[in-house]
């Protein structure tokens, strides 16, 4: 197929627009013509090519406002797909200083959450293709209706990336800001009584377990009751948790040095973190986090006492992994405690109730963690 021959004239008495003739090999001729304007740095930019000569004049006129106003944005920039915009984000000065987790939540939207936008041009990206977006994303795979808090921490980052095309001059103005999202409920909190914590303790100092040979399934006859793995480490967890409100990563990141059990100290200086098949140990979530624990319970400075006394000053209290595997989930493997009249929750949750000068952590559910001579 021959293409036609492309000709591009001045148009008198209007600076910056061409009449752009194409004459096709039949004779046809079809006229459009092209506004150009300079931006910011005296550049000659394409507003692209109208049917008419008062559109394209006022195309001309609105962007020659835009570039008074410092909001001009070539059309061509928009064509820059979400995905490098977003990839770019992710590369910013003060991201780049976030946490290990933080970064690791941030990847995990853009490159899923957000993957159906990934081959799309941000100028492509209007209001009502993102309210499509987010209103199909507020349900999974399944038809199940996602949480608020999920959907809302989504359309933030989302919001994030196109406020970085705005400052990138590839759109004018972010479309998220146009968008109302349902407000998350926030869910009831349990807040536990220092008499509900002893319970939870002084069950964990005598807690035991059901036991069976390693790939056996537990039956009355080969199934023995031994004492919970390292139940004098649950006890002294819970009660260190209960009464200090630190966050999980602050446990797991608590070293014998920062201990001063004359004092009765605890000083908290760093969190772990298990991230990307890894753990981080960085500082705590704010410069506020970097404080003194004081006045800690006797009974606790007891049990930590014992708990440390053959580790060294630079060991880790708790030791990272356990503690950290710990407090990221609700365990699993859990043995009933009928006696402890508490709910269950993670530590993540159960902190916040040392604020209260109540507190925090249980293990009351059910273990089945194999004993050290079930192993054999």
């Amino acid at each position: 197929m021959t293409r036609p021959t492309v000709k591009k004239t001045a148009v008198k008495n209007h600076p910056g627009i061409r009449k752009v003739t194409r004459t096709h090999a039949d004779g046809r001729q079809v006229s459009t013509y092209e506004a150009r304007v300079k931006d910011e740095r005296r550049r000659l930019t394409s507003l692209g090519q109208f049917a008419s000569l008062s559109a394209a004049r006022a195309a001309q006129t609105t962007s020659k406002a835009d570039v008074q106003r410092g909001a001009f944005v070539a059309p061509s920039a928009g064509r820059t797909t979400f995905l490098e915009v977003a990839e770019g984000w992710l590369q910013t000065p003060k991201l780049q200083k976030a946490k290990p987790s933080t970064m690791a939540a941030y990847r995990q939207i853009v490159h899923g959450s957000l993957k159906p936008l990934h081959g799309v041009a941000v100028n492509r990206l209007d209001y009502r293709r993102l309210s499509t977006f987010l209103g199909n994303y507020s349900t999974d795979e399944k038809g199940r209706p996602r949480a608020a808090r999920t959907v809302q921490k989504t359309a933030g980052v989302l919001s994030r990336v196109l406020n970085e095309a705005v400052k990138g001059k590839l759109i004018a103005i972010n479309p998220m800001r146009e968008i109302d999202l349902a407000k998350p409920d926030d869910a009831p909190r349990h807040w536990l009584t220092e008499g509900q914590v002893a319970q939870v303790i002084a069950w964990l100092r005598t807690a035991t377990v059901t036991a069976s040979p390693r790939g056996q399934r537990a039956t009355a006859a080969n199934s023995t009751t031994v004492p919970m793995p390292e139940r004098a480490k649950w006890a002294a967890l819970v009660f260190f948790a209960a009464y200090t409100g630190a966050r999980a990563g602050e446990v797991a990141g608590l070293r014998v040095s920062d201990l001063n059990l004359l004092a009765r100290t605890a000083r908290i200086e760093r969190s772990a973190q298990y991230v990307g098949g890894g753990w981080h140990v960085g500082t705590p979530k704010s410069r506020a986090g970097i404080r003194t624990l004081a006045g800690l319970p006797r009974e606790l400075v007891a049990d930590l006492a014992t708990l440390v006394a053959t580790l060294r000053p630079s060991d880790y209290v708790f030791s990272v992994g356990w503690t950290a595997t710990v407090c990221r989930t609700p365990i699993t493997e859990r043995t009933s405690c009928d006696e402890c009249s508490t709910p269950r929750l993670k530590l993540s949750a159960y902190r916040r109730t040392a604020t209260r000068a109540a507190s925090v952590f249980t293990t009351c559910g059910t273990f089945t963690r194999r004993s050290a001579s079930s192993e054999g």
